[in-house]
């Protein structure tokens, strides 16, 4: 098993990094018939796949945004490897 240790700080970034995701994927599903929108920071924001609001979806973003932030901020890089 690998182990990762991330700071207090990291971990509070990362929670709000999923939460802001989150908001912005039902965000999505309110604007007309897309997925992307402009966020109120004015950048342009897609789900990483379709997005209705069920269970897989949800778990499915919450994933790609915490490897995302993991990604982004060189804590680690975790990918699906395709060859498996």
């Amino acid at each position: 098993m690998i182990e990762i240790s991330i700071t207090p700080e990291q971990a509070e970034g990362l929670q709000r990094h999923v939460a802001i995701h989150m908001d912005n994927c039902f965000e999505s599903l309110e604007q007309d018939d897309s997925d992307s929108f402009v966020d109120e920071e004015g950048n342009l924001f897609e789900p990483y796949g379709a997005f209705c609001g069920c269970d897989t979806c949800q778990t499915r973003e919450q994933l790609m945004a915490t490897f995302h932030y993991l990604r982004k901020n060189n804590i680690v890089d975790i990918f699906v490897d395709e060859n498996e």
